[in-house]
């Protein structure tokens, strides 16, 4: 069995070349008081996705609700919506066959805070999205009619998440008490909805920050219908403009609805449409709002008590404690308060704001570091409740040895199409497959042994309907240079729930101990041309072999080249690092060896074969190999990676890995050419 020593220290220095990196920045020092005046204002950023007969546009607000900020370290975070309304379309032919499309893009969260904060090296001060990217499942929908050889076939229903834009880049001099600007830029790569080759994108973003003042709200948008086609099958013209409106007097926007002939009212004095559908080839506009704020940030709404306390005499709970009882466990406990309803808990694991009829709670899923909770008293009738300035607030400085975590494939972008012989039609398809072990870092010993993980493939279905269709190289799918999949999304981002067999694929979930466990992780991207011996070999071997990461078939790995993998591997481990290497060869492509066979037009193949030398153990710079991508995964590196600050608007946790080919080799039938980057995912687990 092979093993990594992990009881010594290293006893050399490898030089890798690394073929990708964990998104991992560092923690600034300092930042506003808490006691500072709160901040109030709002962003705005249009999107427009435009090419040969395409166009996607929408529009995110990021708005502050006005709740009290709460303090992760430096960080001063405030309660803030998002929202997003827009619309697309697609007319695209090639003979006979065309493609026809419209959707309407509608979504809200009321849970997408938005933090102050003044970076220590500079002194500057930042306001930045501090959540996960947010997410309106069906939040895009509409409809796409295929039309084969001049002969339509029915209209097919699109559903699909609306998945919230990165969150502008606002800084200025640490002094100030306003943030107000625009920005504008080019995007590359695919940002749109099953967007089309040659289409260009543009964002255009606009904010007004103030510190201890009122801002205007922004326009008030209107949502799109969703679109419908027409009775005879012909599609009606694209969604119209986002149109915008003069704010309403509650200042807030809720999620919108797509069929609304009649109206009733709803709590911040706007309308809320209800029942009806809307005509063929219509199009209806409503307001927007947000949902109201989470109750953790805000009072709890309700008329005027007919008796008991007021606002000015209610009282808080008192003896307000946080003890840890575990991982990640914390009991809240305090004393009644006389005449309380219940208690409104806020802090980690409340998901901003948690009711409690008792006077203990338990909250999980709790990170480590200094914690802050609050409690404050709810009287009924009237929901009467103090200013959350009067809450009674109890910390706990917590510390962990152990935690339970994910770790997903959430898709991959084109760079460069590989290669393809046009067995499976125009344009790549690929599939992702993901391999792992777990070793015991104590005495080397196997926990779990090799397994693998494999996703359906992805790509043009006009000769295998059993794949998923991606790409834009064809009607029917095939991918080509800037697709994305999953369509439509930024796989860079948190993407919901995943699942066994597509992307956001779910590779590995369990509980990781500091000090013991290290999960070896080698993720691939294949393209699939039919025949998969190269494939299985790949899968299978470790199990008949029993060496992690063994040579397949050429057998001139020696002792010292897998003893030098090892050390790489232990050395990850004990510094908790997240970052790629690639381990000694598993098999050539070249015609002087008997595994070249496996590289040959109509076989599966491993994306990102290279000749750079980058093994270890060896130098081919002549000959194309592959050598297995790996990362080490333990619970010291995650926690790590997830405590960073966002990079771009992207959340901690992201694993992008470059797969990047030589151009121009000669395979007999072929060359290789391909530039993808997958991209993988570590979460924490409650």
């Amino acid at each position: 069995m092979y093993t990594c020593d992990f009881s010594r220290p290293a006893r050399r220095s490898i030089t890798l070349l690394f073929a990708g990196a964990i998104s991992l920045t560092w923690q600034p020092a300092s930042a506003q008081s808490a006691t500072a005046p709160p901040w109030a204002g709002w962003a705005r950023c249009q999107v427009d996705v435009v090419g040969p007969g395409y166009t996607d546009r929408r529009t995110h607000t990021w708005t502050l609700t006005g709740g009290a900020a709460r303090m992760e370290g430096a960080f001063r975070i405030f309660p803030a919506s998002w929202s997003v309304v827009g619309s697309g379309s697609i007319d695209r032919g090639q003979g006979g066959n065309t493609l026809t499309a419209r959707w309407a893009v509608n979504g809200a969260s009321t849970n997408a805070p938005i933090a102050f904060w003044i970076r220590a090296s500079d002194g500057r001060l930042f306001a930045s999205a501090r959540h996960s990217q947010a997410v309106a499942n069906g939040g895009l929908a509409g409809y796409a009619i295929y039309t084969n050889d001049g002969k339509p076939n029915p209209p097919q229903q699109i559903a699909a998440q609306a998945q919230e834009w990165t969150f502008p880049t606002v800084e200025d001099a640490a002094t100030v008490t306003t943030l107000n600007g625009t920005s504008s830029m080019g995007v590359a790569g695919s940002v749109g909805y099953m967007q089309q080759a040659g289409s260009q994108t543009n964002v255009s973003c606009t904010w007004q920050f103030a510190q201890g003042a009122a801002v205007s709200p922004p326009p008030t948008l209107a949502a799109v219908a969703v679109p419908t086609p027409s009775a005879t099958g012909a599609a009606p013209g694209p969604p119209g403009p986002i149109v915008q409106s003069p704010p309403t007097a509650s200042g807030g926007t809720s999620q919108p609805t797509s069929n609304p002939p009649t109206a009733t009212s709803q709590p911040g004095g706007t309308t809320q449409p209800t029942g009806g559908f809307v005509q063929p080839g219509t199009r209806t506009q409503v307001p927007v709002q947000v949902p109201p704020t989470a109750p953790e940030l805000t009072a709890v709404p309700g008329g005027t008590a007919t008796a008991g306390p007021t606002p000015a005499t209610a009282k808080d709970p008192s003896n307000f404690r946080a003890q840890q009882t575990g991982d990640g466990t914390v009991r809240l406990t305090w004393d009644a308060v006389p005449g309380a309803g219940s208690y409104m808990l806020g802090g980690p694991g409340t998901n901003n704001g948690l009711m409690v009829n008792g006077v203990a709670q338990t909250v999980t899923g709790i990170p480590q570091g200094t914690q802050t909770w609050t409690v404050a008293t709810i009287y009924n009738p009237g929901g009467i409740l103090t200013t959350n300035d009067r809450w009674s607030r109890a910390s706990a400085t917590v510390t962990n040895t152990s935690g339970r975590y994910r770790l997903m494939v959430t898709g991959f972008r084109v760079n460069r199409p590989t290669f393809d012989e046009r067995i499976n039609g125009d344009g790549d398809e690929v599939y992702a497959a993901v391999g792992l072990s777990t070793l015991d870092r104590r005495d080397s010993s196997v926990i779990q042994p090799w397994t693998t993980v494999k996703s359906d493939s992805y790509g043009d279905v006009g000769r295998f309907p059993s794949f998923v269709r991606a790409g834009s190289a064809t009607p029917s799918g095939g991918l080509w240079t800037g697709d994305v999949v999953p369509t439509g999304t930024d796989p860079r981002t948190p993407s919901g729930s995943p699942s066994p067999n597509r992307f956001p694929l779910a590779v590995w979930e369990g509980t990781l101990r500091d000090g013991i466990d290290a999960l070896i992780v080698k993720p691939t991207l294949w393209e699939n041309d039919g025949q998969v011996e190269t494939y299985d070999k790949w899968a299978t071997l470790r199990d008949r072999v029993g060496n992690y990461m063994q040579p397949a078939r050429i057998g001139q790995a020696n002792t010292n080249d897998h003893a030098a993998q090892a050390e790489v591997i232990k050395d990850r481990a004990q510094r908790g690092e997240i970052t790629s290497f690639r381990g000694t060869p598993v098999f050539f492509c070249s015609e002087l060896l008997p595994i070249s066979d496996y590289c040959h037009g109509g076989f599966d193949r491993p994306i990102g074969m290279n000749r750079d030398g980058g093994c270890i153990g060896y130098d081919y710079r002549t000959n194309a190999v592959w050598c297995d991508i790996a990362f080490v995964v333990t619970r010291e590196g995650i926690e790590r990676a997830l405590s960073a600050s966002q990079v771009g608007g992207i959340s901690p946790g992201l694993i992008t890995m470059p797969l990047i080919e030589p151009t121009g080799v000669d395979l007999i039938t072929g060359g290789y050419e391909g530039s993808y980057e997958l991209y993988m995912r570590v979460e924490r687990m409650p």
